[in-house]
């Protein structure tokens, strides 16, 4: 597949917008902020777990979808979390493997349920945010996810 292949463009998301189940675009790496703008009117599951990089713009543009969103982003930067905390839709899942103090605090702010299961560890300071979400994370309480982030991070540092 070349690199224009595994990206999502303007063109690609309106049709997978008009014909979800005869275009898929959920393995595809890289996303445009057109894109992620005509996908931020789509109100069912937007599963992007193919998606690893993602602009502050597209970030911006799919808060504003209504259903659950995943995202393969394995790495965000702090305005994007800031971005994505504000996601509208009732659940947020990211691949996330880190996650710094500030993104941990946006984050914390999401008003639906959080799904961060790759994530292998977290700091004091990001669990104190993340035990303050009004939501589940990983299916469980907030203060029962972060006590197993953190010690996945002891194991892992043993």
């Amino acid at each position: 597949m070349s690199e224009v292949d595994s990206i999502i463009d303007e063109k690609l998301a309106q049709a997978y917008v008009d014909d979800p189940d005869n275009v898929d675009i959920h393995e595809l790496e890289k996303i445009t902020d057109a894109a992620a703008n005509v996908l931020s009117r789509y109100q069912d599951c937007l599963a992007l777990w193919g998606v690893t990089i993602i602009s502050e713009a597209a970030a911006k543009s799919l808060s504003s979808q209504q259903g659950a969103l995943s995202l393969g982003v394995t790495k965000i930067s702090d305005a994007v979390a800031e971005s994505l905390s504000k996601h509208q839709g009732y659940e947020l899942a990211l691949g996330l493997t880190t996650l710094s103090d500030a993104a941990a605090e946006s984050l914390s702010k999401h008003k639906g349920d959080l799904f961060l299961t790759d994530l292998s560890g977290i700091s004091d300071a990001a669990a104190e945010s993340l035990s303050k979400h009004q939501g589940k994370i990983n299916g469980q309480d907030p203060k029962d996810a972060v006590t197993f982030l953190k010690a996945v991070d002891v194991t892992r540092h043993d």
